[in-house]
């Protein structure tokens, strides 16, 4: 997989007044969680493809123990043959695998720069229509020095599996393939611990390489019909400190990172729980550029933004795009 930067030189963050002055203020972004997003079952959509890499996978190595090993052979015959079997392990497997990665986990997006020189400066039309005639702003970023910053976030707090990676989207099974083989290959390591654990008894297999690779596999892939946007995101999975979890880290003489805390905002009417990414008062975020978004008063809007970011290096343009 490669890493965002080699794919990407810029992000591009979408948002309101009150995002932007707080982003400038604390220089710091918020993930929310994504059982609040607009969308919660994106989270369901990877399901199908990950089960078209796994069945023939999954079928090959139930048909090489039944070809070693009478017992084997006996067992899935019971079962009702190869395919049979390895459909119903495999479809077990990934709902496991769902429930343990869980939705506590919080999401930040970015869109990709875009490929036309006319959109890398003024914006993306779909973006500055969810803003309305209010307008909006993209922030713009280096992808590098993020992700070095979303490094430095995972060294400092205590986090399950997290990753700063681009969206794969649906109705693209190689491109899928190409990018989640080798996660796939963990996974497939694991279902073949668990079915020569259910057959022959042998102990069962460590989860958590498996778990962690279905995690990232899960909280990539997206509808086909978002591609235009080349989305970039943050997930991050904070990890619950229970008093169990403390002590288990103190048996074992771990060292315990410190907790991210958890928030919660008012967004249209609702609380939203969120974590604030980057917090760590002795750094700046790359922001390289602002864009101001379509709308009737745009270029006194650029006025006072340039007023805010003054003594930065931060460029500040106005989107060519019509107003809409």
């Amino acid at each position: 997989m490669e890493k965002v930067s080699e794919v990407y030189r810029h992000l591009y963050h979408y948002t309101n007044w009150d995002g932007l002055k707080g982003i400038l203020d604390t220089q710091s972004m918020w993930a929310s969680n994504i059982r609040y997003l607009n969308d919660q079952s994106e989270l369901f959509q990877a399901r199908d493809a990950i089960h078209r890499l796994l069945l023939p996978r999954v079928t090959s190595v139930i048909e090489e123990m039944a070809s070693t090993s009478t017992q084997a052979k006996k067992f899935v015959e019971i079962k009702g043959g190869s395919k049979k079997f390895a459909d119903n392990e495999t479809r077990t497997l990934i709902k496991a695998a769902y429930h343990a990665t869980g939705e506590d986990f919080y999401v930040l997006s970015f869109c990709g720069e875009p490929k036309k020189q006319y959109i890398k400066e003024n914006g993306l039309l779909s973006q500055w229509r969810g803003y309305g005639a209010g307008g909006g702003f993209a922030i713009v970023l280096d992808s590098k020095k993020m992700e070095l910053l979303f490094e430095n976030e995972i060294q400092n707090y205590d986090y399950g599996p997290s990753h700063i990676s681009d969206a794969i989207y649906g109705e693209d099974d190689k491109n899928f393939e190409t990018e989640f083989i080798p996660r796939i290959n963990d996974f497939v390591d694991y279902s073949a611990g668990m079915i020569r654990h259910i057959i022959f008894g042998d102990n069962m297999p460590d989860p958590s390489k498996a778990m962690d690779a279905m995690f990232v596999c899960i909280t990539r892939y997206k509808h086909i019909g978002f591609e235009e946007e080349d989305e970039v995101r943050i997930v991050a999975a904070p990890t619950i400190q229970t008093q169990e979890y403390i002590d288990l880290h103190r048996e074992k003489k771990k060292i315990l990172k410190s907790p991210k805390q958890i928030n919660v905002r008012t967004e249209n009417g609702k609380p939203t729980p969120y974590i604030e990414l980057f917090d760590f008062h002795d750094r700046k975020l790359p922001i390289e550029k602002i864009i101001v978004g379509p709308s009737a008063d745009k270029e006194m809007i650029a006025a006072a933004v340039r007023k805010f970011v003054i003594g930065t290096k931060i460029e500040v343009t106005v989107s060519d795009i019509p107003y809409v």
